[in-house]
């Protein structure tokens, strides 16, 4: 077909222009019979005698072409087709390449040239300035579409050349030869004079031109954007789009929330294409306020009938924790889809409402003709742990194995459900049954076992492994840690590092949390030196982890030290260097650091409250107290959990503030025994403490009612008494006790000296 469209084009007697176009179309499918057909090196054999009826047939596609050259006027194209000895990869290539310096005008070449060399990945077009060894040369009149050879040139970044015709002939640029160059730009050199003539003649006021710019800036150099961005007198809304995605990308979130803020001064209204990657960019920094303002912009837009923005918006508050805001929104959405039932499920587990994500799970199930897929299961899955939901867990595991199959990310979520809720053997069945299983498989089952505190089972999987990467030895070694066994752990390390295996941040961290527990200083300094001696950045990471091993080891000046060293903090560097003020009883201190936190706009979560609290109560701090403990809610919309409670009980108690406290335990909503009982008790060693025997009788007597067989409540109660001078009231106690069965066992401390106790 291609034989006959070209045999109808001389036979009509085209234009030199339509000629020369064909013949390089033709050159650039002979690329592709040659890859198909075999490496034969081409003959070209041409008669200067015209033929008014060419015969192609049985001949070579070289032959061919040079017949049809032969038949087009002579005063357009003088034929020259020899073969090249600088490119014997690609015949079509040689054959085509003589073409261009025998062309009489440069304005006979377009596309086809360009699209001849850059298919062939072959980028030495001959051109005035290249002097190549075996190059032929083009001859001027220069004219504008020699601009369409400047990509062949663009992939050498070095190539004076090729900066020097850019700017030699930028003069001729146009618009649609700035987006072809744009497109075809392999180089950041080569970009840049590109950009720099498209500023010098005024180009940039096109709109077409200005997006392609900005947009391979982005993506190549992202400072290099920021700085064409400077220069753009007004920025159009895709322009603050592409550069506030590539931020968000690059985790430079705050320049994307400050380009938000910019685009908004200008009179520009933000779309559903901005609105998800600020709204990402709000969630990374857990910055609560401004999430919500963007919310609330979204909102007066209308851009939230968008399905795509409401699933950006339930991902934000996800991110942030804020479960109500995220049930109220997805209870709003006029249209959902699976996307944002999974954001539910997943807020809910990352907040720990593992009751409400089950329901969530069900309502799938009940109201909806969704079909769960793979996020679905693990979220739930999740949540099933948490709860030690067997029987849900079952139910999923059987659906799994009928709609979805067992992949592996779903296996290895299984896995870890089964081992969680004692069914170990189950857990190692499904793992066992894989057909094919990689690291990940392998991590997950010696999770499991290291879990549970099966050390001996899990080494010998891990040492079955063939396949040992680093996060394989890293959870083999954080099992040891888990269970204070620093030396077994610090002997692995010896020898994943015998092996060849270089370990990262993360070994590290979970080595340093190891000599925090055992209070392991010295071990921990050298983990410290061995971090810079192989160049691991601290950051907010590693800081961290050192901040807590250093406060736990009572160098409390080391830990600040290294807090203020860092240059990115995250909620965990703030969270653990207040706890480490709060334990080391500088309260003041961990309170100003809080409230440092909350003005950054970084979200606290619920260990941060646990910390500042324990810090108020420590201090005295009871204003302060009730503040931190009130914003839980009201604020970061938090559910208090018993380590809330109990720093609030005990800062009352502390402070002789008997009264509230009752009052508060008695509103607790949760009034199940296990959350109750460690209050009463911490109120009732405040009203030893204060000889409240008013108070500390009736605490006893509701303690004892729930807790009868526990020894603890009649022993505080007795104290109490002991307190007043009340000793027949004593003495009754301890008959009580004795008739009870209720002993006091006397406490007992351990200290392991050089593995001996």
């Amino acid at each position: 077909m291609l034989l006959r469209s070209l045999l109808r084009v001389t036979a009509g007697h085209a234009s030199p222009f339509r000629q020369s176009q064909w013949q390089l179309t033709y050159c650039r499918s002979m690329a592709l019979e040659t890859s198909k057909g075999g490496s034969e090196k081409p003959q070209p054999k041409f008669d200067k005698k015209a033929q008014s009826k060419p015969d192609l047939k049985d001949k070579k596609p070289e032959q061919v072409l040079a017949t049809i050259l032969e038949s087009i006027s002579k005063q357009y194209v003088e034929l020259r087709c020899r073969l090249l000895a600088e490119d014997k990869k690609n015949p079509a290539l040689d054959v085509g390449r003589p073409l261009f310096p025998s062309a009489p005008s440069l304005s006979l070449l377009t596309d086809n040239d360009v699209n001849l060399y850059s298919n062939s990945d072959n980028f030495a077009l001959p051109h005035p300035h290249h002097h190549g060894t075996n190059a032929d040369r083009l001859t001027p009149p220069y004219h504008c579409t020699a601009f369409m050879h400047y990509p062949c040139l663009l992939a050498d970044s070095t190539s004076q050349s090729t900066i020097g015709i850019i700017q030699e002939v930028s003069s001729l640029l146009t618009k649609k030869t700035c987006i072809d160059l744009i497109k075809k730009c392999k180089s950041m050199t080569c970009f840049k004079q590109i950009q720099a003539q498209v500023f010098t003649h005024g180009l940039h006021s096109n709109i077409d031109v200005l997006h392609k710019l900005v947009a391979f800036a982005t993506d190549a150099d992202l400072s290099y954007a920021d700085m064409i961005f400077a220069q753009i007198e007004l920025p159009t809304l895709f322009i603050y789009n592409v550069m506030i995605k590539a931020h968000v990308k690059s985790s430079s979130c705050r320049k994307a929330l400050s380009l938000f803020d910019k685009l908004r001064l200008n009179g520009l209204v933000p779309d559903n294409y901005t609105y998800p990657f600020v709204f990402k960019a709000a969630g990374r920094l857990r910055m609560v306020p401004e999430g919500e303002k963007l919310h609330g912009f979204a909102l007066k837009s209308g851009d939230l009938d968008d399905c795509y923005v409401c699933n950006s918006v339930l991902d934000l508050y996800r991110e942030l924790g804020c479960v109500q805001n995220l049930a109220k929104v997805f209870d709003e959405i006029p249209t959902r889809d699976l996307i944002s039932w999974n954001v539910l499920i997943s807020g809910f587990v990352k907040s720990s409402r593992f009751e409400d994500a089950v329901n969530v799970y069900r309502r799938i199930r009940l109201e909806t003709s969704l079909q769960p897929d793979e996020a679905t299961i693990v979220s739930t899955l999740s949540a099933c742990t948490a709860l030690k939901n067997l029987d849900l867990g079952r139910e999923i595991h059987d659906y799994v194995s009928k709609k979805l199959g067992i992949t592996m990310i779903i296996g290895n979520a299984l896995m870890d459900m089964y081992a969680k809720c004692g069914c170990i053997e189950i857990a190692r069945g499904i793992f066992d049954a894989m057909p094919e299983k990689n690291v990940i498989c392998w991590t997950s089952m010696v999770s499991a076992y290291t879990n549970l505190g099966c050390l001996d089972e899990a080494r010998a999987l891990f040492e079955r492994s063939s396949v040992k990467d680093l996060v394989l030895w890293t959870t083999m070694i954080n099992g040891y840690v888990q269970f204070n066994m620093v030396d077994e752990a610090m002997t692995l390390f010896r020898c994943m590092q015998m092996n060849g295996i270089k370990p990262d941040k993360y070994t590290l961290v979970t080595l340093l949390t190891g000599c925090a527990q055992l209070r392991a200083l010295e071990q921990g300094e050298w983990i410290h030196a061995y971090l810079k001696e192989i160049g691991i950045i601290i950051d907010a990471v590693v800081g961290t982890a050192l901040m807590e091993m250093y406060a736990k080891c009572g160098c409390l000046e080391k830990s600040l030290q290294i807090f203020y060293q860092l240059n990115q903090k995250d909620a965990a560097s703030w969270t653990s260097m207040i706890c480490a003020l709060a334990m080391n009883g500088d309260a003041e201190k961990a309170v100003q650091l809080f409230t440092e936190m909350t003005q950054l706009g970084i979200r606290p979560d619920d260990i941060t409250f646990v910390g500042v609290l324990s810090a108020c109560s420590h201090g005295g701090l009871v204003e302060e107290g009730r503040k931190h403990f009130d914003s839980m809610t009201k604020v970061y919309q938090l559910e208090p959990k018993l380590e809330h409670y109990g720093c609030l009980i005990d800062l009352l108690g502390r402070a002789g503030l008997m009264e509230e406290a009752e009052q508060i335990i008695r509103e607790i909503p949760n009034q199940d025994n296990k959350f109750v009982i460690p209050l009463y008790g911490s109120l009732l060693s405040a009203c030893r403490n204060y000889e409240n025997v008013e108070i500390g009788e009736r605490i006893a007597k509701k303690l004892l009612e729930v807790e009868s067989s526990d020894s603890s409540g009649h022993t505080l109660l007795a104290n109490i008494y002991a307190a007043a001078n009340r000793w027949e009231d004593v003495k009754k106690v301890r008959r009580k006790m004795d008739t009870m069965g209720s002993k006091k066992f006397p406490g007992c401390s351990a200290l392991e000296i050089g593995g001996l106790y």
